[in-house]
């Protein structure tokens, strides 16, 4: 019996903790996600620019 209110105790606090982990979860996932909605277009456009920017010059190794 005793050992028993012991593993109650010992999985209750575990229950805790992980619904603890899971709200702190979900919350630092909304806030990724809202995070990305605001600066996915910015990020784009920059990804963009860097990819188009061509600058074609010869490589040194070549020989005239």
């Amino acid at each position: 019996a005793q050992y028993k209110k012991y593993e109650q105790s010992v999985l209750g606090s575990r229950g805790d903790m992980e619904s603890k982990i899971d709200v702190t979860t979900k919350i630092k996932l909304k806030e990724l996600e809202t995070n990305m909605s605001k600066n996915k277009e910015v990020a784009l456009k920059r990804l963009l620019d860097i990819v188009l920017d061509i600058k074609p010059e010869l490589h040194e190794n070549w020989k005239k």
